[in-house]
């Protein structure tokens, strides 16, 4: 929201991102979008003991992200994702050729699971429309799941 605001658009990156940005604008909500192929294993999301590994989108250097920190991590111990899902990592970015992706949209507001329940409709109508072969699932998690 800040750069759309400073700038008045945003960059097209990729259909996957796109999307992912028009969800996150037009819902005002955090939304990350991971390629699957560098993800170890699968995600969990945990809070970082500082020995995780992360690499900043655009870097090549990884830093650990700072204990307490929310992290979404694979088994080698990479964050994929930190401060929940505010910074992805180079590893977790989707390319033209991604073949299989991962949404995240969070919320962690009083009306999240009704705002994130109609981000996803929206996600799904689409990736319908600008990725037709797509197969998708979807998933609701929150503290009692």
């Amino acid at each position: 929201m800040r750069r759309l605001t400073k700038q008045g658009a945003i960059p097209s990156i990729n259909t996957l991102v796109d999307v992912g940005n028009l969800v996150s604008i037009r819902y005002r909500l955090p939304v990350a979008v991971v390629d699957l192929s560098g993800i170890a294993g699968f995600i969990t999301v945990r809070v970082s003991d500082g020995t995780e590994s992360f690499t900043d989108l655009g870097s090549e250097g990884s830093v650990n992200p700072e204990p307490g920190e929310v992290v979404f991590v694979d088994r080698e111990k990479v964050a994929s994702s930190r401060r929940w899902c505010w910074r992805q990592s180079q590893q977790s970015a989707t390319t033209a050729s991604t073949t299989e992706a991962m949404f995240v949209i969070e919320g962690h507001h009083a009306e999240a699971a009704s705002d994130i329940a109609a981000a996803i409709a929206d996600l799904a109508r689409l990736l319908g429309k600008y990725q037709p072969q797509a197969h998708t699932a979807t998933y609701f998690l929150d503290g009692a799941a």
